[in-house]
């Protein structure tokens, strides 16, 4: 899987809206592992706009597509529907079921993306095996955003 053959999902500089996330710690020896697993993503360091409460005492990081749009989703590099359940699988371990439905309203794109439907043989390598319920909340998030996936 290239940066050229895959969308991705990613945070858009927008000063006046909040996206919901994790700050995660990450040891110094550890960063260069983060860069090559994120590696078709830029890194942005956001330090002095998180709203933590403690305020972080590190640097904090975020990963989003480069600006020429080289992992923007388009025909030729559509989404994977394994990648999108390990997102909101994500989402809903951690913010619940409001959390999924905040982040697919303040997601842009579902409409300019292809989403391929590879569950069954899932290309995105860290796909994750979701439950009955899981699944159910996915396709019904993802309905409702008018996104069909086409059979891989």
């Amino acid at each position: 899987m290239s940066a050229h053959d895959t969308g991705f999902l990613t945070a858009v500089p927008a000063p006046d809206d909040e996206i919901e996330g994790l700050v995660a710690g990450v040891a110094p020896e550890e960063w260069q592992i983060l860069n090559t697993r994120e590696a078709f993503y830029d890194r942005h360091d956001v330090t002095e706009t998180i709203a933590t409460d403690p305020a972080p005492s590190a640097r904090v990081a975020v990963y989003a597509v480069p600006l020429d749009g080289s992992t923007m989703p388009h025909s030729a590099a559509p989404v994977l529907l394994s990648y999108v359940d390990v997102v909101i699988q994500g989402y809903l371990a951690v913010f619940g079921p409001e959390g999924v439905r905040r982040f697919a309203e303040t997601t842009d794109g579902w409409d300019d993306a292809v989403f391929i439907d590879d569950r069954a043989a899932p290309r995105y390598p860290r796909a994750q095996l979701l439950t009955a319920e899981e699944t159910a909340l996915v396709d019904t998030t993802l309905a409702g955003l008018g996104v069909v996936p086409v059979r891989a």
